[in-house]
């Protein structure tokens, strides 16, 4: 009998033991398929955010950029301007006062500063999906180049669901464009019209513009100031600002 009783002990031991190892086995495995999971979906989740921003920085680089074309470079007016019409003075006191590349990609900064969270919609599509998602300040910083403009955009994103948590940070994008391409043939005529601040220099505008593959419309809006717009044909921009011509 007591042979039996510890044969019986030794049986309800191994019972014990291996009820424990497939336990264990069983939440191991649990746990490496979890974390499978999460190294599937982290990257997919990942992607889906910065494909949804970057369409976003891009949808609203267009509007920066039409934006402040139609109103000389501008998305905050400088002191000297004409509120009404809500343009700029390019030439006023016989000076030039043609907007820096430093300040215009200043300005489209604030734009999309200012502006990008109405594209992104407090990540509305995210959220009905089940995502928790805590977004910072965003801070743009642009570079205007011939052809195109870069926008490198600072933008803190933290995106939760469950246990899986993933921050990003940095997105970019490039939006064709000759803005900056059109400041620089303004530039250009500006610095011919200081040379004979008493008229407006036509063929100063007009032989650059079509040069730059641009035609000019110009349009009276006083006896002594002009509304001058640069079009690009190939993009439908229009670059608009102001000339005042002293009369004396």
């Amino acid at each position: 009998m007591k042979r039996q009783g510890q044969v019986t002990i030794f049986v309800i031991a191994g019972i014990i033991i291996l009820t424990l190892i497939g336990a264990i086995l069983a939440f191991r495995t649990t746990i490496i398929k979890e974390e499978i999971k999460q190294e599937e979906v982290a990257p997919l989740l990942s992607t889906s955010i910065q494909e949804y921003v970057e369409s976003c920085i891009q949808k609203s680089g267009e509007e920066a950029l039409l934006f402040v074309a139609q109103h000389g470079g501008y998305y905050q007016l400088p002191e000297l301007a004409e509120q009404e019409l809500l343009l700029p003075y390019y030439f006023y006191g016989n000076k030039s006062h043609v907007v820096s590349r430093e300040e215009l990609e200043k300005q489209i900064s604030r734009y999309m500063d200012d502006n990008l969270f109405f594209c992104i919609r407090n990540f509305a599509p995210f959220r009905k999906a089940g995502y928790e998602i805590k977004q910072e300040e965003v801070s743009t910083s642009i570079t205007v180049l011939p052809e195109r403009v870069v926008f490198d955009v600072t933008f803190p994103i933290t995106v939760t669901q469950d246990a899986l948590s993933k921050q990003l940070l940095f997105f970019s994008r490039n939006v064709q464009s000759r803005i900056g391409t059109m400041r620089e043939v303004v530039t250009d005529f500006m610095a011919e019209q200081e040379k004979d601040a008493t008229a407006l220099c036509v063929s100063c505008l007009v032989n650059p513009a079509i040069e730059a593959d641009m035609r000019t419309e110009i349009t009276p809006v006083r006896n002594d100031t002009i509304k001058i717009i640069l079009i690009d044909e190939k993009i439908p921009y229009e670059f608009i600002f102001l000339n005042q011509y002293y009369v004396g």
